[in-house]
């Protein structure tokens, strides 16, 4: 049984090696896990597989740290605190581990399987602790990162429905997005750990302009639709710009137009990630596009170019 101090001591010196790995041009999937190692005390969990990762595994990790939190909640307050800790720094290991699926089609659906694992247990922490405001808060905070952070990387086949079914699961995958957000604002972000406002802000701005421009070259691509008439399109519009406050002389009148609109906005929010973060999340899109080249082909020329540029 670790003391109060060991706690505190793994706690703070997980917390460095994660800002660490975060301020890495590259995110190292092997560190996260090594990390993911000490923050379970050594207990050597198959997480990995040889070229993939066991659910099972993760779920019994979540199921390791509720004991703990329950045990340590009836018996000893300031060790509950430090392992509470300790349990939400490994959530979002686990988060930036998710950020290594994005542009691998085969763990892609990981990431779903974890928020699952995630939400039930906190559901599972619910139910056999009464956590106060402030610790649900901060799960909240956990939740709504995995909110904006990926839901915009699922592929959808237009061709495969109709266009305004299309048009409204970009709409829900927005409305996640800010519903993120917003749970995670609410948190002030997890206390500001390991970020603020300003840079989460930036996050959603740029995987919400994203979405919206997969979703434009889609129908470039695909579907006769050269106007804004669509009420559908025009919600999903609506939604963003009035989350995203424009320059009233801005042009969304046409489609050119609009994405002139989310270019921008794509660009400036990755200029500002870069320069705090060391991340060119241009080059991260690109990848991601790329899964599906022919699709993406005039977007990627763009996005190209752009990175060339900067």
């Amino acid at each position: 049984m670790k003391s109060s101090e060991n706690l505190t001591t793994l706690y703070e010196h997980s917390k460095a090696n994660l800002k660490t790995i975060l301020n890495s041009p590259i995110i190292d999937d092997i560190k996260l896990l090594e990390l993911i190692d000490k923050l379970t005390f050594d207990n050597s969990f198959s997480i990995k597989k040889i070229d993939d990762y066991n659910l099972d595994e993760i779920a019994k990790v979540f199921r390791f740290y509720e004991e703990l939190l329950k045990k340590s909640f009836n018996e000893d307050k300031e060790k509950f605190e430090l392992e509470f800790k300790l349990y939400t720094l490994l959530i979002k290991v686990f988060t930036e581990l998710c950020n290594t699926f994005i542009n691998d089609k085969n763990k892609i659906p990981n990431i779903d399987n974890f928020f699952q694992i995630l939400k039930e247990s906190k559901n599972m922490l619910k139910l056999t602790i009464p956590l106060d405001v402030k610790h649900i808060n901060i799960l909240n905070n956990l939740i709504g990162e995995q909110l904006y952070y990926f839901s915009h990387i699922h592929y959808h086949d237009i061709n495969a429905y109709p266009l305004d079914y299309t048009f409204e699961k970009y709409f829900l995958n927005l409305e996640k997005m800010f519903h993120g957000y917003d749970l995670s604002l609410s948190s002030d972000f997890g206390h500001k750990e390991f970020t603020n406002k300003d840079i989460e802000l930036a996050i959603l701005k740029n995987n919400a302009s994203f979405l919206i421009l997969t979703l434009i070259h889609k129908i470039y691509k695909y579907k006769s639709f050269d106007d804004l008439e669509n009420n559908k399109f025009k919600n999903i519009i609506k939604f963003y710009t009035d989350n995203f406050s424009t320059e009233k002389d801005t042009k969304k009148d046409t489609i050119k137009n609009l994405e002139s609109l989310l270019l921008r906005d794509f660009i400036d929010s990755n200029k500002y990630i870069k320069k705090i973060t060391n991340h060119n999340l241009l080059t991260e899109k690109l990848i991601l596009l790329e899964l599906d080249t022919d699709e993406y082909k005039q977007l990627i020329d763009i996005i190209k170019k752009i990175d060339f540029q900067d």
